[in-house]
């Protein structure tokens, strides 16, 4: 029911948006190609400065000043857009290391983290503005309980988007797999309309808005409406997030090569529980506890399956028994998994 109403929603407002934005994306593109952009001017700094408009659109608002808090918000989400494509300018024009100060001597793990925390920084942020201006709408309209119900549910759901978002980023390991793995694997599970960036693109716009209207006494309930449509948005952002994935891959040499290693993170990238498992003959002959005892050891494998089957063995009801969702493997060894596995959405080629 949720997932049918959030497709709903999406179908209503995607593509106005994505036509807007596109707009402002071709145009500011074009700008800045042609005149350039100081090296001082970056996503991450327009993400900082967006984010201090809460403090004068607090102050007006406790003034009941309503025009200018409107304008600061509505200006803080075209800043959230700009800085997406200023981002985009700059891994253009320079290597994505160079922009992000990634250092040789970096573990993997860290490396990944400088590369995805401008990103991570726009998310948290949005509900550091949006949070505050919640809680200072409620406080000004104390004698509606209309407004409370609806903001507080708004509130500890954003806050526990940004709290759950916050505990990945830092406990996140590995690289992230090709864009072209990582849009398939999110494509298996749901519609492309459905993804989780569209759902939480309209979830803001619809928060942003909604915040607008209320603020003014003659569009008041209009707020209202906008904000309860946020609801089944942000509750599925929140479930996406929380939403536990296994997947499974196979370890039939020793050994572990770079290249295995590499291949190990990469696939935990794709979801939440890497399990390995153990095949009882590998192809070089090495020794079957050794092989174990290896894997073990590494800390973004969760768990093993010893004496698992080979990949031309596996099958749905093997995959169901064992709880696994998702099973990675590299283009080589698809060719040894049966031709009904590889055309379902259950296999991930990396």
């Amino acid at each position: 029911m949720l997932e049918l109403i959030c497709n709903i929603l999406l179908s209503v407002f995607l593509k106005p948006y994505d036509k807007i934005y596109g707009t402002l994306n071709t145009q500011l593109t074009q700008t800045f190609q042609t005149k350039g952009l100081p090296k001082y001017i970056t996503a991450n700094l327009i993400t900082y400065v967006r984010t201090t408009l809460i403090i004068p659109t607090i102050l007006l608002l406790s003034r009941n000043y309503v025009v200018v808090p409107i304008l600061l918000l509505l200006t803080n989400d075209i800043l959230d857009s700009v800085d997406g494509i200023v981002a985009r300018y700059w891994l253009q024009k320079l290597d994505q290391d160079e922009i992000c100060f990634v250092l040789d001597s970096d573990s993997t793990t860290t490396k990944t983290r400088k590369r995805h925390f401008g990103e991570y920084l726009d998310a948290v942020l949005d509900k550091i503005y949006l949070v505050p201006l919640w809680i200072c709408l409620i406080s000004l309209n104390q004698s509606s309980m209309l407004s409370m119900f609806v903001l507080w549910p708004l509130i500890m759901i954003e806050t526990t988007s940004g709290f759950v978002r916050t505990v990945q980023y830092y406990t996140k390991v590995g690289v992230s797999a090709s864009n072209d793995l990582m849009a398939s694997a999110a494509m298996s599970s749901t519609s492309s309309i459905n993804s989780s960036r569209n759902i939480s693109t309209i979830k803001q716009m619809l928060e942003i808005f909604g915040s607008a209207f209320l603020m003014v006494p003659l569009t008041y309930y209009i707020g209202i409406l906008i904000l309860m449509l946020s609801w089944p948005l942000a509750i599925e952002s929140v479930r996406r997030k929380l939403e536990k994935k296994v997947i499974y891959v196979t370890c039939d040499a020793s050994p572990l090569t770079e290249q295995y290693l590499l291949f190990l993170q990469q696939a935990k990238s794709l979801g939440s529980t890497l399990i390995v498992g153990i095949e009882s003959k590998s192809k070089d002959g090495t020794d079957y506890e050794q092989r174990r005892r290896e894997v073990l050891c590494l800390f973004y494998v969760d768990a093993c399956i010893d004496a698992a089957p080979t990949l031309k063995d596996i099958d749905v009801d093997w995959m169901s028994k064992s709880g696994i969702d998702k099973i990675v493997c590299s283009r080589n060894d698809s060719k040894e998994m049966k031709k009904t596995m590889l055309t379902s959405n259950d296999v991930l080629i990396l």
